[in-house]
């Protein structure tokens, strides 16, 4: 089903707020598809783990993963890293989304952040 969405980062760290985007998108039961711009793509799927995907020229999948370490794999030009993520909180509506997570590396929070994503209907 065509939806739009508005996506929302809040930097836990810095306490920083900023939309991100709002587009249009398709939503197909766990799983939510937008384009980013015309060469970067994302997909979110909320389902016994959330993955967070983005395909443009810096690829990344991001596995969140209740109750227990996920990873996130960053892919680009200079090669692969992956970092340990943790899952915080998560969310889901009808109309919204979000997730709450941490990127580790190390012992050191690299990125806390929560991201949400506003979800209307379209006709």
């Amino acid at each position: 089903m065509k939806v739009s969405v508005r996506m929302i980062r809040r930097d836990m760290l810095t306490g920083e707020e900023e939309v991100l985007l709002e587009t249009e998108g398709l939503l197909n039961g766990n799983r939510l598809l937008y384009r980013e711009s015309d060469t970067a793509r994302q997909s979110v799927i909320f389902a016994d783990q959330i993955i967070l995907q983005r395909h443009a020229d810096v690829s990344s999948k991001t596995v969140l993963s209740y109750g227990k370490e996920g990873v996130s794999t960053v892919v680009s030009a200079y090669g692969t890293m992956e970092l340990k993520t943790r899952l915080l909180a998560s969310h889901r509506s009808l109309n919204e989304w979000s997730v709450l997570y941490q990127v580790v590396s190390g012992s050191e929070i690299v990125l806390h952040q929560e991201l949400v994503w506003q979800i209307s209907m379209r006709n």
